[in-house]
């Protein structure tokens, strides 16, 4: 059925997991689409998106027909499921939607719009036979919608205090969740994580008899780096080395590359075809740089541990600039935080608003006035914020202002819709 809103039948929206045996009667009744091709399951807090992306670009060069599955959506729902690094067209999600949601009925059971969602694309991901689905977690792991999948690989990221009112308020505690998508019999790699995350991804790997690959065991050096890109290469500690290449801003990136390294070795790729995959990843709003007059600079930073890396990012690219922050945080973030390591570099402060879940942006100022003594502005929709940016920006040409974007996706995604 082409013309069923899919949109409005996913916005069902709950962060409150539900049993997964509700999504699983479903799924039997659509004949189990997630067992029709192999998967590769990525939690975590931070670098989830751009590590599926580094996966499904090494998995595409190595001739595999690649599904991806991320969120959020920057621009419109196809965004969160690709294949081959399209955005599903609407009439496909569509048809599978609408199957979902008879299966749904059928079964007399209520799915939240996540759970709606991991079922459409997982059958247009069997309906298009696909050879293998990178699936991004939605929140947690453990009673994730995507942890349906029995995957043959699992990852987790960079483990941060985020979503603590669904996940738990200490690392422990969200390690457990997120090491709920670990299997059986699996390799297993980890980024680089506190001691408390990593006591417990290892004792759950050698209870699951697991193969645990980990990122820091790794020999990770930057060659060179400029706002065009990153050069560096991988040494494993089996001692084999590799050059590598990534037009992905930020040091945290090289984590991200070098886990999609060591996936694509487990699964007996060739370097060449991840040499290839990471050098040709694109991934927006993860500093994404536009060098326009002015300079912008796009990153969804939204928890504390990626604004750090984020202001990291801009001492090490753009050192000394005036920064002119456009800014939006969602209500259940930490935004005191958040906003106390954006004011250490922010020059000015523009406040917005995106949406009902987003911080009113007098607050965001008031929280802004706590840490810094520079200005700030409040906007009312992002439009005005961005005008307000470049007035700025003009008045103030001799300070080199750079317009910085952060603290939300879904501020990113409005931002570029205008800018592209």
């Amino acid at each position: 059925m082409t013309g069923f809103d899919f949109v409005r039948y996913f916005s069902n929206r709950s962060l409150k997991p539900r049993p997964l045996s509700e999504l699983e009667a479903v799924l039997e009744l659509l004949d189990n689409p997630q067992k029709r091709f192999r998967s590769i399951h990525v939690a975590g807090t931070n670098g989830k998106g751009s590590t599926c992306a580094f996966i499904a670009s090494i998995l595409m060069e190595a001739g595999f027909k690649t599904g991806l599955y991320t969120s959020p959506a920057l621009f419109r729902v196809n965004d969160r499921m690709r294949i081959d690094g399209v955005p599903v067209e609407d009439e496909l999600i569509a048809a599978a939607a609408f199957r979902v949601s008879e299966a749904e009925m059928e079964a007399n059971v209520h799915l939240s719009g996540f759970d709606r969602m991991t079922a459409t694309a997982l059958c247009v991901f069997a309906n298009q036979h696909v050879d293998v689905a990178v699936l991004e977690t939605g929140i947690g792991g453990r009673l994730d919608a995507t942890n349906v999948a029995d995957a043959e690989l699992s990852l987790i990221t960079t483990i941060a205090l985020d979503h603590t009112e669904v996940l738990g308020n200490t690392y422990e505690e969200i390690a457990a969740e997120k090491c709920g998508i670990i299997r059986n019999n699996q390799v297993v790699i980890t980024h680089p994580q506190q001691p408390e995350v990593m006591d417990i991804i290892e004792d759950t790997c050698r209870h699951r008899n697991c193969l645990l690959l980990r990122v820091d065991d790794c020999v990770v050096e930057q060659e060179a780096c400029s706002t065009e890109g990153q050069y560096f290469t991988v040494t494993t500690p089996e001692g084999a080395t590799t050059p590598l290449y990534t037009s992905m801003l930020g040091a945290h990136q090289l984590d991200n590359a070098t886990a999609a390294l060591l996936a694509g070795r487990a699964l007996h790729i060739d370097t060449a075809c991840i040499q290839a995959g990471i050098e040709r990843t694109r991934w927006p709003a993860r500093m994404e740089y536009f060098p326009w007059d002015p300079d912008i600079l796009i990153d969804g930073a939204h928890n504390p541990n990626a604004a750090r890396a984020l202001i990291k990012g801009l001492d090490d690219y753009f050192p000394g600039r005036f920064v002119v922050l456009i800014v939006a945080i969602m209500r259940d973030k930490d935004a005191d935080e958040v906003m106390r390591i954006f004011a250490k570099r922010a020059n000015y402060i523009i406040a917005v608003a995106v949406n009902e879940r987003s911080l009113p942006p007098e607050e965001l100022v008031m929280i802004a006035q706590r840490y810094t003594s520079a200005p700030t502005h409040i906007s009312d929709t992002v439009s005005h914020a961005y005008v307000e940016a470049l007035q700025f920006s003009v008045d103030n040409y001799g300070l080199q202002p750079l317009i910085l974007v952060s603290g939300s996706l879904y501020l990113c995604g409005e931002m570029l819709r205008m800018l592209y």
